[in-house]
């Protein structure tokens, strides 16, 4: 709810590919302040957005152990990725198929997200390195894939 946001990083948000987290969320300082900004009227769509961020700060930060270790963070980013799209874009019913301007809708929301987040050409390495390292996933079978329960928040 924007309680706990940490202070603007200024120049210190690019100085390394993990960036500043200054409330140790586990999200860029920056990013979390860009979500914030850009969305101030919608707990949701901060909700699942800093989910998505969460997820890809991942990909360029875990230490890649083994196969295991990057199949748990992608099945994360997808659980984001389908968040964005059940919560801010729903379908009319489970069975019915979005349009292409739903797409486009999710691809904006996933799009502002990766454009903050992978905005260096060291952090774009560093995805890369980390999706070279995935082994075969299945995504996981849960029906919840936010990770906040959006019926709390209030808009």
């Amino acid at each position: 709810m924007g309680k706990n946001l940490p202070p603007d990083p200024g120049a210190l948000a690019d100085q390394t590919v993990a960036g500043m987290d200054a409330n140790e969320n586990g999200i860029r300082d920056d990013v979390e302040l860009a979500v914030f900004k850009a969305y101030p009227d919608s707990a949701k769509t901060r909700a699942v957005l800093l989910q998505y961020a969460l997820a890809l700060q991942m990909e360029v930060t875990q230490p890649i152990v083994n196969t295991t270790t990057a199949d748990k963070v992608i099945s994360e980013e997808s659980r984001a990725s389908f968040c964005i799209a059940d919560i801010l874009v729903p379908r009319k019913s489970p069975e019915s198929v979005r349009s292409s301007a739903d797409m486009k809708k999710i691809d904006t929301f996933t799009n502002f997200i990766e454009d903050k987040q992978l905005n260096t050409e060291a952090r774009k390495k560093a995805q890369e390195n980390f999706y070279n390292n995935i082994g075969n996933f299945a995504n996981p079978t849960e029906n919840n894939e936010c990770d906040l329960d959006l019926t709390t928040l209030p808009n």
